[in-house]
């Protein structure tokens, strides 16, 4: 008897060790780089990859090429095989579906992975090559663009408010951010098919969005990039080799020049 009293005892100290050592399937699946906290709960406070600009150009846009850029908060290189963006533009645009694009490679901690699309024909700014290349031509009237940390499947059913709307609840498990433009008409039609809390009538052929925060609302948390203008340094998209100026070529036509020198000799020859 009092075996087996020994061996009872001894086989629940295992479960009770076993149960405060091993953590909960919420805690075991949460991945890095993914808004998630140690409860597996969605909050947009944790530091991770977001999408950072959106530029569709269509086929006759300001700058060279549409692009989608990615931007890492945490202080760790992000390893995204396996993840995926998702794209899909409004009515105005015309796309059935979203389309989605598997993602390859790392990105850097506090750095940036472009996704560089298809030509525009656009010649005031050149956008450099990308971390990965998309032949796909993003509309410049109504964007949604989507990060997943894994795999996914959109119908119909992804759409409208992903934060507090009446879809938000069927939220893919791998969601990570979304950002969202209006076509710049402010037409109904060219409404995104999806955001976060709410979207501005900001986009079009020569006009991008980029993200200055994330607090969950695709209208607050953005500003204009305008690429038929000179770009403020930093604000261009961020190839493997750097932002356009930065590489070693002749200065894109669009982007402003912050040279000291460059500086004094225009002023001295004005």
């Amino acid at each position: 008897m009092k075996k087996i009293k020994a061996r009872i005892a001894a086989s629940a100290a295992a479960v009770l060790l076993a149960l405060t050592i091993v953590p909960s399937a919420a805690e075991a699946e949460t991945k890095e780089g993914t808004p998630y906290n140690s409860q597996g709960e969605y909050d947009v406070s944790v530091p991770h990859v977001t999408v950072n600009q959106v530029y569709g150009g269509s086929s006759d846009g300001a700058a060279s090429h549409s692009f989608i850029e990615l931007y890492n908060e945490t202080d760790s290189q992000i390893d995204l095989e396996g993840w995926y963006v998702a794209c899909r533009s409004g009515e105005d645009g015309g796309d059935s579906r979203w389309e989605l694009l598997e993602l390859t490679g790392t990105i850097e901690a506090e750095g940036y992975y472009l996704i560089r699309c298809a030509s525009t024909s656009g010649t005031d700014y050149p956008v450099p090559q990308g971390h990965q290349e998309w032949n796909k031509q993003l509309h410049n009237k109504g964007l949604s663009v989507a990060l997943f940390s894994g795999e996914v499947s959109l119908d119909e059913s992804f759409s409208g408010d992903m934060i507090s709307g009446e879809n938000s609840g069927g939220r893919p498990e791998t969601y990570v951010d979304m950002l969202a433009v209006q076509g710049n008409d402010n037409e109904p039609e060219q409404a995104p098919p999806a955001w976060e809390t709410g979207y501005a009538p900001e986009q079009s052929k020569k006009r991008a969005v980029r993200r200055t925060a994330d607090t969950d609302n695709n209208a607050q948390d953005i500003e204009v990039i305008d690429y038929s203008e000179p770009v403020e340094e930093g604000k261009g998209p961020h190839g493997p080799e750097g932002e356009g100026e930065d590489q070693e070529q002749t200065p894109p036509k669009g982007v402003l020049e912050q040279s000291p020198n460059l500086l004094f000799l225009a002023e001295f020859y004005r």
